[in-house]
């Protein structure tokens, strides 16, 4: 039996959700990098070879996290046909859908470069501490020898704190362990029971206008920006989230007790596909080709993680009476 080797990003049971209309199995996609729209099969959008392979000594399937991240889709994606449908869910079902919005939270290519900067930042404060000085310096290599690392004796402390401080070097991470450090259990537990816990009103799209969705589908920013603490993070009073469930219905989880569904109107549609597009890291998908989504997407700098105020839709939502 072959091994599955394309990994999909974006799961294709969930693009699929995004398809052109009458045609299940195409879907339109744009491309930031290439800074084009073409259509192509659900199948083949979103696709990286070997994308969550993890190497192992043998005892362990190399293809473990790609094999438990279809489990997981196939556990969410019935779950979210009911909720689109107007069904109840159970706690259950609620915590299928929840601990899938953490999962392409966290898997995604946007997540893993925050990943890998972030390190590399930390990284960088760290050297800045130990090369503040030359007895420091030597104080650390010391403790280095001890503990059997080999360091090179023939590099001056005057050179390597000029080679840091001219920044004469690139970081750079393997895939493999950015994975390990973003889909952890103690990261996606946490983002879950968050989700879980939040308010749920299901958006559904004016008549004759639809929602994309992307590489980078969560998207989550507070009407108060902070100039230093930015959004207040997920735990914020108003923060609020939205995750597109299909062309026609998005998920928007708040702390707030909004009405359990909502049709917003073409102008808001409208916004929310744009802060789509730029919040995607690479790709937008979506049922038609707009070409303003594609001027969006292409004009928008690729990686953007958040939000700035002035790009937050006016999300106006009746509160259900007591």
């Amino acid at each position: 039996m072959s091994e599955p080797r394309r990994h999909h990003i974006v799961p294709a049971s969930y693009l699929r959700r995004f398809a052109v209309t009458g045609n299940p199995n195409q879907i339109c996609v744009y491309d930031k990098d290439r800074g084009a729209s073409y259509k192509t099969s659900v199948n083949n959008a979103a696709v990286v070879r070997d994308y969550y392979k993890v190497d192992t000594d043998g005892t362990v399937d190399p293809y473990t996290l790609e094999k438990g991240l279809s489990v997981l889709e196939g556990s969410a994606i019935p779950v979210i046909k009911k909720i689109t449908r107007g069904e109840e869910v159970s706690n259950e079902e609620r915590a299928y859908v929840a601990e899938f919005i953490s999962v392409q939270h966290l898997r995604g290519q946007n997540m893993l470069k925050f990943v890998a900067d972030t390190t590399a930042l930390i990284n960088a404060k760290m050297l800045d501490v130990t090369l503040a000085s030359k007895d420091r310096w030597e104080q650390q290599t010391k403790q280095m020898q001890e503990k059997g690392y080999l360091l090179e004796d023939d590099i001056s402390y005057e050179d390597l704190k000029k080679f840091h401080e001219n920044r004469e070097y690139e970081v750079s991470f393997n895939h493999q362990w950015l994975l390990g450090q973003s889909l952890t259990q103690t990261h996606i537990e946490p983002y879950t029971q968050i989700f879980f816990d939040m308010h749920w009103t299901v958006l559904e799209a004016a008549p004759g206008h639809f929602f994309y969705t992307s590489d980078t589908p969560l998207i989550y920013s507070s009407p108060e920006m902070h100039p230093i603490y930015g959004d207040g993070g997920l735990m914020h009073k108003n923060i609020e989230v939205t995750f597109p469930l299909s062309k026609k219905y998005m998920l928007l989880a708040s702390w707030q007790g909004f009405s359990e569904r909502h049709m917003v109107k073409d102008t808001l549609c409208k916004k929310m596909n744009a802060n789509t597009a730029k919040q995607a890291y690479q790709y937008v998908y979506g049922p038609k080709n707009d070409p303003v989504i594609m001027g969006i997407a292409v004009n928008s700098k690729k990686g953007s993680r958040r939000l700035k105020s002035d790009d937050l839709p006016e999300v106006k939502i009746r509160r259900p009476s007591k």
